[in-house]
């Protein structure tokens, strides 16, 4: 953890046919035009910003994860709701889904036929 800073986890959803390594590209470039974003650390060729991970495959989904850090003079919600809205629209404009989770039903009479 950075010293002085604040931090956030965040968790990217996408689809199972995702390019990996495009969407974790896509996601740590948009935490470093966050305004409210600092680099975790200094790195050889100049600060890093947390790294981006591909964490599990869910249900529907492939998460991807990485950390946020923040001056304190920020708040959580706008820091959150900056680099939220610049992922969505950068993985929206590369063509990545962002998959949901939803419910098909069915319905069958009392004999069991739909």
């Amino acid at each position: 953890r950075v010293r002085g800073f604040r931090s956030i986890h965040f968790r990217f959803k996408v689809a199972y046919p995702t390019d990996i390594e495009a969407a974790k590209e896509i996601i740590g470039k948009a935490v470093e035009e966050c305004p409210y974003s600092v680099p975790a650390k200094p790195g050889p060729d100049g600060p890093m910003y947390g790294p981006v991970y591909f964490m599990e495959y869910g249900d529907s989904c492939l998460e991807l994860t990485t950390t946020v850090y923040y001056t304190a003079s920020n708040t959580t919600e706008r820091v959150r709701s900056d680099v939220n809205t610049r992922v969505k629209q950068a993985l929206e404009a590369a063509g990545i889904e962002i998959p949901y989770d939803y419910v098909n039903v069915v319905v069958r009479d009392e004999d069991g036929k739909k």
